[in-house]
Parts: C-alpha cells; sequence; structure tokens
C-alpha cells in the first residue's frame, strides 16, 4: 500500500458534505485506474456517512473527544492536529492529511512515494502542503509574524529561532514523510504554549505548522493535486446541497458517482448563490454564531491564561 489519505470531519451538514464530494473525486480516480493502493481514512463524529464509499475506513470521534482535542482553549484547528497525531500512532506513516473543502485532480502518486521513502542521514526530507503563501515576515502575515516572534524564547528551543526560514504555507493539505512520527506531538505541545499569550488565533496553527515545517524540511505544494476552494466555501455548500439533495438517503457509491461524473461549477455559479437573498442571510447567521463562538472562547482563554498565569 502506498499509505493513508486522511480526512476528519465533524459538525453541521455542509463539511460532510464537502467531505463526501471530495473522496467522490478521489473514489472516482481510483476507480478510474483500477487502483486498490491508497486507503482513505476519515475521522468522523459521523462515520456511517462514509461507510457506503470504498477504499475507505472511519474512526468514531464523538463529541466529548472533539471538545478534548479542541484543547484548553477551545481551539477548532487544534482537532486537526490531534487527528493526525492519533493517525501516525494508529496506522504509521506516511500519510497525506486534506481539508473537506477540496477535489482531487490526480492521484499523489509522486508525492506519496517521496512521503515512502526513508531520508538519508543530513536530508531534510520533502513535506508536502497545499499552497506556498509567500514568507513570514512583519509586512506579510505580520499579525502572525508578531505573535511567533513574540515567543522567540520557546521557539529557541524547538530549533524555530530564525524567522528568514519561515515561510506560510496553506494548510488544506499536510504529507508527511516517514520518520516525523513525534512531528505532531511536538506541534500541539508548542501550539497550547502559544495559545497562552496569543491574541490572533485564527491561523495561528497554520503559522505554527507553516515555520515549524519550513525550518525542518524541503516544502513542497500540492496545487497540482487537489483544488482547495477554501475561499468559496460557502458558496460551493450551496453548489453541494443541491448535488446532493437527491442523493443523501441513497447509500449507494456508485449512483453517487455516476452523479459525480462531469459535474462541476464555475465562477458565474459562485457570483449568482452570492447574490441570492436566501446564502446572504445565512451568511449573516453564521457570522452572528461565529461572533458569539469567539467571544466565548476568548472568555475561556482569559480564563485559561489567568488559571496558568497563577500556577507556580
Amino acid at each position: 500500500m502506498k499509505g493513508f489519505i486522511v480526512y476528519h470531519v465533524h459538525g453541521h451538514d455542509g463539511f460532510y458534505q464537502q467531505a463526501r464530494f471530495s473522496i467522490l473525486s478521489l473514489v472516482d480516480l481510483l476507480r478510474r485506474e483500477g487502483r486498490t493502493d491508497i486507503q482513505i481514512l476519515v475521522y468522523a463524529d459521523r462515520p456511517k456517512e462514509f461507510a457506503h464509499y470504498p477504499f475507505t475506513q472511519t474512526v468514531f470521534m464523538s463529541r466529548r473527544q472533539v471538545v478534548a482535542w479542541s484543547g484548553p482553549f477551545r481551539y477548532v484547528h487544534r482537532v486537526k492536529l490531534e487527528v493526525l497525531n492519533h493517525a501516525i500512532g494508529a496506522f504509521g506513516l506516511p500519510l497525506l492529511y486534506v481539508d473537506g473543502d477540496t477535489r482531487w485532480l490526480r492521484l499523489p502518486d509522486a508525492p506519496m512515494e517521496v512521503l515512502a521513502t526513508p531520508r538519508a542521514r543530513g536530508d531534510a526530507g520533502v513535506f508536502y502542503m497545499h499552497a506556498c503563501e509567500g514568507a513570514l515576515t512583519p509586512e506579510a502575515h505580520g499579525e502572525y509574524y508578531r505573535e511567533l516572534t513574540a515567543q522567540m524564547p520557546l521557539l529557541r528551543a524547538h530549533g524555530l529561532d530564525n524567522p528568514a526560514r519561515w515561510v506560510m504555507w496553506n494548510a488544506g493539505a499536510l504529507g508527511v514523510p516517514v520518520g516525523s512520527e513525534d512531528l505532531f506531538k511536538e506541534a500541539l505541545g508548542l501550539l497550547d504554549d502559544l495559545m497562552k499569550t496569543t491574541k490572533a488565533t485564527t491561523y495561528i496553527e497554520q503559522a505554527l505548522m507553516s515555520s515549524l515545517v519550513s525550518t525542518r524540511f524541503q516544502v513542497e505544494g500540492l496545487g497540482d493535486y487537489i483544488y482547495h476552494y477554501w475561499d468559496t466555501s460557502k458558496e460551493v455548500q450551496a453548489v453541494l446541497r443541491r448535488f446532493f439533495a437527491p442523493l443523501a438517503a441513497s447509500g449507494d457509491h456508485e449512483r453517487e458517482l455516476a452523479a459525480y461524473d462531469g459535474f462541476g461549477w464555475n465562477s458565474e455559479d459562485i457570483a449568482a448563490i452570492r447574490r441570492d437573498v436566501r446564502h446572504r442571510a445565512r451568511l449573516v447567521a453564521g457570522k452572528f454564531r461565529r461572533s458569539v463562538s469567539k467571544r466565548w472562547a476568548k472568555a475561556l482563554a482569559k480564563t485559561r491564561r489567568g488559571a496558568w498565569a497563577g500556577e507556580g
């Protein structure tokens, strides 16, 4: 087997439909090429939604597990690092993680071969992420550059104290090479320490992973293999609601693959959805819910930081 391609999904139906569509695109490629050497691994709080897909196995995440994996500050992006840490321990390396808001363009044969090749002594090895977003500097991604440099003593202990080597990569994909079994244990500890004081939290996990892997590895992009629609994900969720409406209860991957064949969307579709009043109302409601959630998280973080400050 070449290795595992890993997803994690929990929460509302939109996230599930994104992950199901991404897996359909991967299954379609595997079927067309008559391949059985890549296994799909899905961590989910509703694993039955993926049970009918070939090449796929699931790991159940209870709501309690998701909360625990979000850490002391209830940081949702922390869950991904815990999933990867668990997958490495349970299934081994190499593995390739992708976010649900993706569509496969090609099978990642070359990256999986690179990830599976043991490194020679002194060889930094290759790590894959989705796409380069430029250097982490005071001018570019400055908010996160300042958060990281404010913790330089902590980073120095992990050999990450050279900002000239930091590059911001989109974390919609993470390709982890053999020999990196402890990487996410280290990343989780670093993230928890950063969260004690950081104020800019939205992409701090991405900034941390970017600085960590760009210091330790040669990093390559996966843009030739996946289409990652993070910047239009709300609109694509509306497209996927229509796609899955007649298929929702089918439990028939052959029927879903037939519907997938030739299915797509373009910029005109996205623009039309953005003009739709119901879509705009959903965005406003979602923004309000996220605002309430962020205020709660910040209040919790303040309490946790106070508790830590009072320890010792």
